[in-house]
């Protein structure tokens, strides 16, 4: 069983999450998919405790929203999909379901974060809305379906060479029209789906006051080691913008796009890219 299944299976809400989203169609998968975005929805808001609302876009079954409202600080969480569900919500505090387009949304100027699991071909449009709206402090999207990237088909060479697939390719774009932000792509192998890069975008004005969130705060009221905590939180959660690209791990494929994307070719942004 995967790592993220057991640790899921382990928390004393799990059973009011499943309860509450109804039956999962592939239980493992998914829990696997939402269990990787909430680790780095993790270090946001432990930072800045009950400072955001999140926006669950093309949520399905909610799955993701609702986790992070039971074991996340934040305000609250909307979920939002076109389609109706039936889930159990009512019974979720903080939490609100809207069948909506996503592109009808209005975000007022409280702080919110984005984010989604495997939206399908709206991935594009949730980088539109993030970059449209400054009160969208941070993005956190996993991309599923590819989609057109004639902006990077300078790579295409990559692709027929067999060593980089079409969805590598599908998230650089996407993260290459990301602005106004820091961005990095973490491949995490612990999803059990093929399609499980993240992309994770900190807005450049939420990354200078997360990283001096500790001069705010009177340092007489906290001890050095929640001192160190916040900052190392702050640092943890954006990437280290105006550096190259940072891979971690030794297969032929990571090394490749390394190179590829360390000589900036049709980078808007110098990004990071992580692969656990």
């Amino acid at each position: 069983m995967s790592e993220y299944v057991n640790r899921f299976l382990s928390l004393r809400c799990s059973g009011d999450v499943l309860n509450a989203t109804g039956r999962l169609r592939e239980a493992e998968k998914e829990i696997t998919e939402s269990m990787a975005v909430i680790q780095h929805l993790k270090g946001i808001t432990l930072t800045d405790k009950m400072k955001y609302r999140v926006f669950d876009l093309c949520a399905g079954n909610a799955l993701t929203s609702i986790l992070a409202v039971h074991l996340l600080p934040v305000k609250s969480a909307i979920a939002v999909d076109l389609k109706k569900r039936s889930g159990n919500y009512g019974m979720v505090s903080r939490f609100f379901y809207l069948q909506e387009d996503i592109r009808k949304l209005s975000f007022d100027k409280e702080d919110s974060i984005i984010i989604s699991v495997h939206p399908c071909k709206a991935a594009n449009i949730i980088v539109d809305i993030f970059n449209t709206n400054k009160s969208v402090k941070h993005l956190i999207m996993m991309p599923c379906c590819n989609g057109s990237y004639q902006d990077v088909t300078c790579y295409g060479w990559l692709h027929e060479t067999k060593k980089v697939s079409v969805y590598d390719l599908w998230t650089l774009h996407l993260a290459q029209n990301i602005k106004d932000a820091r961005v990095r792509i973490v491949t995490d192998r612990k999803v059990l789906s093929p399609k499980r890069n993240i992309i994770i975008a900190n807005r450049l004005s939420a990354v200078t006051t997360a990283k001096h969130s500790t001069t705010l705060a009177s340092r007489n009221e906290l001890s050095g080691d929640d001192i160190a905590a916040r900052e190392d939180a702050a640092t943890d959660s954006i990437a280290s913008y105006g550096e190259s690209v940072l891979c971690t791990g030794n297969d032929p494929q990571t090394a490749l796009l390394t190179a590829v994307w360390e000589s900036g070719i049709g980078l808007n942004a110098p990004m990071m890219h992580d692969r656990n």
